[in-house]
């Protein structure tokens, strides 16, 4: 999380908070509040659920400022993070930048020889078409993990509903249950 404290009238300090976890999404997904509604509730949620009333997921929309440096942003917040969620979608493999939080979060990982889990939520189905390697490899290693239909009926509808509510409540149970 990124606070700004102010002294005095002039001077800002920023001061980079660890994030919960990280939320990897191409931005066409969030063009109408989608992917920020959604971020919303699951934090609600698992605020709700774990007890902790600052669990915050990182969506950068959300946690970088203007004039932060947004690479070094992005890299500090999935270095923080105890989990990743990444929703998947067919313009999530076509994002050099989600490709590379993904490569950042596994390589810390193998690196520090931490075991932090990847948290895949499908928001469409992909298709190996004209993927490069490398994004063929990505998406043969997400399919290998356990996801979470999110379908179009719940991406855009109305939170108000019990159904998007108990979603999100039963995916903030599995986040919580990969954590402990």
């Amino acid at each position: 999380m990124h606070e700004n404290f102010y002294i005095g009238t002039r001077h800002k300090i920023s001061i980079t908070m660890v994030c919960d976890v990280f939320l990897s999404y191409s931005r066409i997904k969030d063009q109408y509040e989608g992917v920020s509604k959604f971020r919303e509730h699951l934090e609600w949620s698992l605020r709700l659920q774990s007890g902790n009333t600052h669990f915050t997921i990182f969506q950068d929309k959300r946690l970088i400022e203007p004039g932060d440096r947004f690479d070094e942003r992005i890299m500090n917040a999935l270095d923080s993070a105890n989990a990743l969620i990444i929703l998947y979608s067919p313009t999530w493999f076509t994002s050099n930048w989600c490709k590379e939080e993904y490569r950042r979060f596994t390589t810390e990982e193998y690196d520090q020889g931490r075991n932090r889990p990847i948290i895949v939520v499908k928001w469409g189905k992909v298709i190996n078409t004209d993927f490069d390697d490398e994004t063929a490899n990505i998406l043969d290693e997400l399919d290998r993990i356990q996801h979470f239909e999110w379908g179009v009926n719940l991406q855009y509808g109305q939170w108000e509903s019990s159904d998007l509510k108990i979603e999100a409540a039963k995916l903030s149970t599995a986040i919580l249950s990969h954590l402990k």
